[in-house]
């Protein structure tokens, strides 16, 4: 989700970061322990704020995508939905607009030298994994992250290590995987 939304900002570089994280299961996914519960707020360097929050308790109905940008001309919020926006002028819905873009035709056009850099580059995907791990820094060090990130390890694999997320449920489980294959994990 990170990654989608600085795309649709323009790839901004993260300012700040603050969140926090909740693991109280034994919870992976991938083969990786992850967190239960998370929320996060970024600051980017432009001034757009993005508040993420995953896994958090719903409490009007089912959305399984909310993002929701604080910018200096208003507010825009995304649900699986609907897309709408608060300005000046209040509230108004955006249509859909039809583009035929396609992940092959922008993949042919960094081939062909048309633009700098293909939107699914490891250069803009490391940015996104540094503000995962600095709402887990933030978490685990209860501060404001400012950025870049100069934890090196995994900060919620360090939180599990040193008993800082102790599981209250126990029974390991995997939110992709198999269930045969839950015995093969492990923390890092």
């Amino acid at each position: 989700m990170i990654n989608t939304v600085r795309f649709w900002l323009g790839d901004p570089a993260p300012d700040w970061v603050i969140g926090q994280v909740e693991r109280k299961t034994d919870r992976y996914e991938r083969g990786i322990p992850i967190e239960d519960i998370c929320i996060g707020l970024v600051s980017f360097k432009d001034g757009t704020k993005l508040l993420i929050e995953m896994d958090t308790p719903i409490t009007h109905k089912l959305e399984w995508f909310h993002v929701v940008l604080e910018c200096t001309d208003g507010l825009l919020i995304v649900t699986d939905e609907e897309a709408k926006v608060l300005s000046s002028n209040g509230w108004s819905k955006l249509k859909p607009v039809e583009d035929k873009t396609t992940e092959f035709s922008q993949l042919i056009d960094w081939v062909e030298g048309k633009v700098s850099m293909h939107r699914s580059s490891g250069y803009q995907s490391r940015i996104d994994m540094e503000i995962m791990m600095a709402i887990y820094q933030s978490s685990r060090s209860r501060s404001l992250i400012r950025m870049p990130l100069k934890t090196l390890e995994n900060p919620l694999f360090a939180m599990i290590r040193s008993g800082e997320l102790p599981v209250e449920k126990p029974g390991k489980y995997n939110i992709r995987l198999p269930k045969e294959l839950w015995g093969l994990l492990k923390i890092p």
